[in-house]
């Protein structure tokens, strides 16, 4: 008799099998998704199955599944056609491939240089900030 991979309970009667591992009929779906993994291409982690769809990378921008020429960077996988600026959504060939991260998004330089323009002028102003650190009046 075998053990479930997944339950880990005894199967009696009718049992999957997928890389030397057997599974109840009950058990094997996909553990996101919870659809029947029977007659599909499954992967197994962690003692959990996922269909393909849900065992692919999805893009950090449109959040479809990445299945090819994809872009890694910034810790995050995206579509290469969806690898562009946050905010004016150029490509960033035009910078020569550069770009700057702010709060974990892509900019081009011309857009993070505006918006970290903006963001330093709206941080909370401190006492020290207050005093002599006007450049027209000295105040």
């Amino acid at each position: 008799a075998w053990s479930c991979g997944v339950c880990r309970q005894q199967i009696s009667g009718d049992a999957l099998s997928l890389l030397g591992q057997y599974f109840h009929q009950h058990c094997f779906f996909c553990s996101s998704c919870r659809r029947s993994l029977q007659g599909q291409k499954c992967v197994s982690a962690n003692n959990k199955l996922f269909c393909i769809p849900c065992s692919a990378p999805t893009c950090a921008r449109c959040s479809n599944v990445v299945t090819s020429n994809g872009v890694n960077a910034i810790e995050k996988i995206w579509h290469k056609h969806c690898f562009n600026c946050a905010q004016c959504h150029n490509s960033f060939e035009r910078d020569a491939g550069k770009f700057v991260v702010l709060n974990g998004e892509p900019y081009c330089i011309d857009c993070g240089n505006r918006r970290q323009t903006t963001v330093v002028a709206s941080r909370p102003i401190s006492q020290a900030d207050k005093e002599g650190s006007c450049r027209a009046c000295g105040y």
